[in-house]
């Protein structure tokens, strides 16, 4: 049977939760990710770090059959954002304040990223998911922004987003999107250093900060943004990524 719409993967954090009479370990994602999806038109489904899947993901470099499994179903794949990731994937010692890391999910988005990429499956990622498709192509982070641009308008807080003007590249994606600049919000404390093999940056704000990287050509759709669009349900990207996954 053909589908109504296309399905769009969502990656999950994998946490202690409480709701209920429930306190214990799950699989969750922010209601307006899911939102922004449906708005759209599309399908959204979770994609969470199962133990079962994670057996052959731990060195970051093999791609199992399961992860190939999962990319097969879908038409394009979202990392959302979270916590850090393992500083030591990329060669360096944690800053002070690394929070939030869970290695259980930095194998498994890896491992979702490549297989992506092998199999021309349109990838999206959303801060920490724009920082794990670089990591996962071999490149690095710088792990503590405020030390580099002296601000905080990065991240301004717990459970606050500042607002951030972006400059777009010239005939990338984010230019056909979103035009030569938008205002974007941001909660990040960590950004894309050195690229990943494969990729360009196609978006800073005015202090330098790398705030959208894509793929060279020969990929369907591979970009990521440092920023939150479901923070104001901004479709716009998912929509992108979509015709990606048409073309």
């Amino acid at each position: 049977m053909p589908r109504s719409k296309p399905i769009i993967g969502l990656s999950t954090y994998l946490e202690l939760a409480r709701w209920a009479s429930w306190d214990t370990e799950a699989a969750i994602i922010q209601k307006k990710y899911l939102d922004t999806v449906e708005l759209a038109d599309a399908r959204p489904i979770l994609l969470p770090p199962l133990d079962s899947d994670l057996a052959n993901e731990a060195n970051h470099d093999e791609i199992s059959e399961a992860v190939r499994e999962v990319i097969d179903i879908v038409d394009g794949v979202v990392l959302i954002g979270g916590g850090d990731v393992d500083s030591s994937i990329y060669g360096q010692e944690p800053n002070p304040y690394s929070y939030g890391v869970s290695p259980k999910r930095d194998a498994w988005e890896i491992s979702l990223t490549k297989a992506c990429i092998e199999m021309d499956k349109p990838l999206l990622g959303i801060c920490r998911g724009m920082q794990i498709i670089n990591i996962a192509l071999g490149g690095t982070l710088d792990q503590h922004i405020p030390d580099l641009v002296n601000t905080s308008n990065h991240s301004p807080g717990s459970g606050l987003f500042g607002e951030i003007e972006v400059h777009f590249e010239m005939r990338s994606k984010m230019d056909e999107v979103f035009g030569k600049s938008a205002l974007v919000q941001c909660r990040h404390h960590q950004a894309v250093s050195d690229l990943g093999k494969g990729l360009s940056v196609t978006g800073r704000s005015d202090d330098g900060v790398i705030h959208s990287i894509e793929g060279n050509e020969g990929l369907r759709y591979l970009a990521g943004v440092q920023w939150h669009p479901e923070q104001s349900i901004d479709s716009r990207l998912i929509t992108s990524l979509i015709k990606g996954a048409k073309i």
